[in-house]
């Protein structure tokens, strides 16, 4: 591979998903995406407050559902931002977006597990 298309923006929405360094992280995002909905809903469910003031409001609103409708403007916006970057860029920041959410995950679960009353 050339240096010129390592510097590349990563192009369209197209060229995202084909390009496997960049897909692979994209996947394991909405994974934890996913995750976090799952870990945050049963936190709830054993009394847990959420932590993020956003996604509170959300749930107050439209309930533990809502947060679906929060996530899939989420995951649009960091395709769509990783469209605008230097390839090698896009492929840094997907990999930190989804390890923040591991982590996100992570301490969901951590904190899920903590509760000792239902």
């Amino acid at each position: 591979m050339s240096v010129i298309a390592r510097t590349r923006p990563a192009g369209r929405l197209s060229e995202v998903f084909r390009d496997r360094h960049l897909r692979l992280p994209l996947v394991y995002f909405v994974v934890a995406q996913l995750l976090d909905i799952l870990t945050t809903t049963v936190g709830l469910i054993r009394g847990l407050d959420e932590a993020n003031p956003l996604t509170a409001g959300v749930i107050h609103h439209l309930g533990a559902g809502g947060l679906i409708i929060q996530k899939v403007p989420v995951v649009l916006a960091l395709v769509g931002g990783l469209t605008l970057l230097p390839r090698r860029v896009a492929v840094v920041s997907a990999w930190a977006f989804t390890v923040l959410m591991g982590a996100v995950v992570a301490s969901n679960v951590s904190l899920v597990l903590g509760v000792t009353h239902l």
